[in-house]
Protein backbone atom coordinates (compact mmCIF):
# COMPACT_ATOMS: atom_id res chain seq x y z
CA UNK A 1 0.00 0.00 0.00
CA UNK A 2 1.01 3.46 -1.17
CA UNK A 3 1.95 6.21 1.92
CA UNK A 4 0.00 8.78 1.82
CA UNK A 5 0.04 12.00 3.65
CA UNK A 6 -2.46 13.29 5.27
CA UNK A 7 -3.88 15.67 8.26
CA UNK A 8 -6.03 14.47 10.91
CA UNK A 9 -7.29 16.34 13.99
CA UNK A 10 -6.29 14.19 17.09
CA UNK A 11 -8.23 14.26 20.50
CA UNK A 12 -6.08 14.02 23.42
CA UNK A 13 -7.16 12.34 26.75
CA UNK A 14 -5.60 9.63 28.85
CA UNK A 15 -7.43 5.98 27.87
CA UNK A 16 -7.00 2.56 30.03
CA UNK A 17 -3.99 1.00 31.07
CA UNK A 18 -1.54 4.24 29.82
CA UNK A 19 -2.79 4.09 26.01
CA UNK A 20 -2.94 7.99 25.67
CA UNK A 21 -5.24 9.45 22.86
CA UNK A 22 -4.26 12.39 21.33
CA UNK A 23 -5.12 15.96 19.97
CA UNK A 24 -3.15 18.01 17.91
CA UNK A 25 -3.17 18.75 14.07
CA UNK A 26 -0.30 17.10 12.32
CA UNK A 27 0.75 15.37 9.32
CA UNK A 28 0.67 11.51 9.48
CA UNK A 29 1.90 9.14 7.08
CA UNK A 30 -0.34 5.71 6.42
CA UNK A 31 2.50 2.70 7.23
CA UNK A 32 -0.17 -0.03 7.49
CA UNK A 33 -3.57 -1.02 7.87
CA UNK A 34 -5.70 -4.13 8.87
CA UNK A 35 -9.47 -5.47 8.66
CA UNK A 36 -10.73 -7.16 11.26
CA UNK A 37 -12.64 -11.12 9.82
CA UNK A 38 -16.33 -9.69 9.69
CA UNK A 39 -14.86 -6.77 7.81
CA UNK A 40 -16.76 -3.87 10.18
CA UNK A 41 -14.02 -2.43 12.30
CA UNK A 42 -10.50 -1.29 11.03
CA UNK A 43 -6.82 -0.46 12.65
CA UNK A 44 -5.02 2.09 10.78
CA UNK A 45 -0.78 2.73 11.68
CA UNK A 46 0.54 5.87 10.81
CA UNK A 47 3.59 7.79 11.58
CA UNK A 48 4.48 11.29 12.70
CA UNK A 49 7.52 13.14 12.24
CA UNK A 50 8.21 16.08 14.85
CA UNK A 51 11.13 18.47 13.69
CA UNK A 52 12.79 20.29 16.31
CA UNK A 53 16.22 22.80 16.29
CA UNK A 54 18.04 19.40 16.98
CA UNK A 55 16.70 16.69 16.12
CA UNK A 56 13.59 14.12 13.97
CA UNK A 57 11.84 12.39 16.49
CA UNK A 58 9.07 9.91 15.10
CA UNK A 59 6.11 8.55 16.70
CA UNK A 60 3.61 6.65 15.64
CA UNK A 61 -0.17 5.98 15.89
CA UNK A 62 -3.12 3.88 15.77
CA UNK A 63 -6.53 5.25 14.32
CA UNK A 64 -9.23 2.36 15.32
CA UNK A 65 -12.39 2.46 13.77
CA UNK A 66 -15.33 0.17 14.47
CA UNK A 67 -18.91 0.17 13.86
CA UNK A 68 -20.26 2.45 16.97
CA UNK A 69 -17.53 4.52 17.31
CA UNK A 70 -13.61 5.55 16.19
CA UNK A 71 -10.37 6.58 18.41
CA UNK A 72 -6.63 7.36 18.58
CA UNK A 73 -4.13 5.82 20.42
CA UNK A 74 -0.59 6.96 21.04
CA UNK A 75 1.80 4.14 20.76
CA UNK A 76 4.57 4.65 22.52
CA UNK A 77 4.90 3.17 25.74
CA UNK A 78 7.80 3.91 28.14
CA UNK A 79 11.00 1.85 27.12
CA UNK A 80 9.54 0.90 23.78
CA UNK A 81 10.18 3.08 20.57
CA UNK A 82 7.97 1.34 17.32
CA UNK A 83 5.07 -0.85 17.06
CA UNK A 84 5.69 -3.62 14.03
CA UNK A 85 2.60 -5.65 14.11
CA UNK A 86 -0.88 -5.12 14.34
CA UNK A 87 -3.32 -7.79 13.33
CA UNK A 88 -6.83 -9.03 14.02
CA UNK A 89 -7.22 -12.37 15.97
CA UNK A 90 -11.13 -12.18 15.86
CA UNK A 91 -13.60 -8.96 14.73
CA UNK A 92 -12.94 -7.32 18.59
CA UNK A 93 -9.32 -8.00 19.63
CA UNK A 94 -6.43 -6.51 18.02
CA UNK A 95 -2.57 -7.77 18.90
CA UNK A 96 0.05 -5.39 19.09
CA UNK A 97 3.58 -6.04 18.86
CA UNK A 98 6.33 -3.21 20.11
CA UNK A 99 9.58 -3.10 19.96
CA UNK A 100 12.18 -1.43 22.00
CA UNK A 101 16.03 -1.50 21.02
CA UNK A 102 16.81 -4.93 23.21
CA UNK A 103 13.08 -6.22 23.77
CA UNK A 104 9.29 -6.95 22.10
CA UNK A 105 6.18 -6.54 23.87
CA UNK A 106 2.88 -7.98 22.73
CA UNK A 107 -0.55 -7.20 23.57
CA UNK A 108 -4.16 -7.89 23.20
CA UNK A 109 -6.44 -4.36 22.74
CA UNK A 110 -10.56 -5.35 23.23
CA UNK A 111 -12.10 -3.07 20.55
CA UNK A 112 -14.90 -2.59 22.59
CA UNK A 113 -13.61 -1.78 26.20
CA UNK A 114 -10.70 -0.47 24.96
CA UNK A 115 -8.81 -2.02 27.58
CA UNK A 116 -5.43 -3.62 26.59
CA UNK A 117 -4.29 -7.14 28.17
CA UNK A 118 -0.64 -7.59 28.49
CA UNK A 119 0.41 -11.18 26.78
CA UNK A 120 3.53 -10.65 27.44
CA UNK A 121 7.51 -10.06 26.48
CA UNK A 122 8.46 -11.65 23.02
CA UNK A 123 7.11 -11.31 19.27
CA UNK A 124 3.45 -13.25 19.09
CA UNK A 125 1.67 -14.90 16.53
CA UNK A 126 -2.27 -16.30 17.04
CA UNK A 127 -2.49 -19.47 16.46
CA UNK A 128 -5.34 -20.68 14.34
CA UNK A 129 -5.00 -24.37 14.48
CA UNK A 130 -3.99 -27.48 15.81
CA UNK A 131 -3.83 -28.51 19.48
CA UNK A 132 -2.67 -24.92 20.29
CA UNK A 133 -5.59 -23.54 18.59
CA UNK A 134 -6.66 -19.93 20.40
CA UNK A 135 -3.34 -19.84 21.71
CA UNK A 136 0.09 -17.19 21.29
CA UNK A 137 3.66 -18.52 20.65
CA UNK A 138 5.76 -15.36 22.18
CA UNK A 139 9.38 -15.92 20.62
CA UNK A 140 12.54 -14.68 22.50
CA UNK A 141 11.33 -13.57 25.49
CA UNK A 142 14.31 -12.18 26.94
CA UNK A 143 15.73 -12.72 30.52
CA UNK A 144 18.67 -13.07 32.89
CA UNK A 145 20.98 -15.41 34.78
CA UNK A 146 21.58 -14.79 38.13
CA UNK A 147 25.28 -15.23 37.76
CA UNK A 148 25.14 -12.78 34.49
CA UNK A 149 24.43 -12.87 31.09
CA UNK A 150 20.87 -13.03 28.85
CA UNK A 151 18.78 -15.48 27.45
CA UNK A 152 16.44 -15.88 25.18
CA UNK A 153 13.51 -18.54 25.17
CA UNK A 154 9.68 -19.22 23.70
CA UNK A 155 6.58 -20.01 24.91
CA UNK A 156 2.75 -20.41 24.71
CA UNK A 157 0.42 -17.82 26.48
CA UNK A 158 -3.39 -17.44 26.26
CA UNK A 159 -5.64 -14.67 25.94
CA UNK A 160 -5.31 -13.53 29.35
CA UNK A 161 -1.82 -13.60 29.42
CA UNK A 162 -1.49 -16.97 31.64
CA UNK A 163 1.48 -19.30 30.96
CA UNK A 164 0.78 -22.38 29.15
CA UNK A 165 4.06 -24.17 28.16
CA UNK A 166 7.87 -23.43 27.37
CA UNK A 167 8.89 -24.55 24.06
CA UNK A 168 12.15 -25.85 23.37
CA UNK A 169 14.44 -23.61 21.02
CA UNK A 170 16.40 -25.18 17.83
CA UNK A 171 19.63 -24.45 16.62
CA UNK A 172 23.54 -24.73 17.09
CA UNK A 173 24.11 -22.04 20.02
CA UNK A 174 21.51 -23.51 22.55
CA UNK A 175 21.98 -24.59 26.19
CA UNK A 176 19.27 -25.84 28.36
CA UNK A 177 18.98 -24.52 31.27
CA UNK A 178 16.64 -25.88 34.12
CA UNK A 179 12.83 -25.11 33.90
CA UNK A 180 12.44 -24.28 38.33
CA UNK A 181 15.60 -21.95 37.29
CA UNK A 182 13.66 -20.22 34.52
CA UNK A 183 10.52 -20.42 36.75
CA UNK A 184 12.25 -18.86 39.98
CA UNK A 185 13.92 -16.25 37.49
CA UNK A 186 10.42 -15.22 36.45
CA UNK A 187 9.09 -14.27 40.14
CA UNK A 188 6.90 -15.56 42.79
CA UNK A 189 3.64 -15.97 40.56
CA UNK A 190 1.92 -19.52 40.52
CA UNK A 191 1.02 -20.76 36.72
CA UNK A 192 -2.04 -22.49 37.26
CA UNK A 193 -2.33 -22.89 33.59
CA UNK A 194 0.89 -24.40 33.21
CA UNK A 195 0.91 -27.49 31.33
CA UNK A 196 2.46 -30.44 33.23
CA UNK A 197 4.11 -32.84 33.11
CA UNK A 198 7.33 -29.91 33.26
CA UNK A 199 10.70 -30.46 30.75
CA UNK A 200 13.66 -31.00 33.32
CA UNK A 201 15.30 -28.16 31.40
CA UNK A 202 14.33 -25.30 28.46
CA UNK A 203 16.84 -24.43 25.66
CA UNK A 204 17.16 -21.71 25.42
CA UNK A 205 19.46 -18.84 23.04
CA UNK A 206 22.17 -17.53 24.94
Amino acid sequence: MNKILVILSIIVSLAHDDIWELEEKAPLILESEVVSPDKQSRASLYSLNQVTDEEVMSQQHLKIITPSKSWWLSTIEPGFTTINKIEFIDNYNLLIVQNSFTVDSSSLLNLNTKKRTPIGGGIATYITEGKNKGLFLLVDKKGYLPEGGAYWFDRLIDKNGELIEFLSKEGEYVVCIPTKTILDLMGPKAYPELRKPLPRCIYVDR
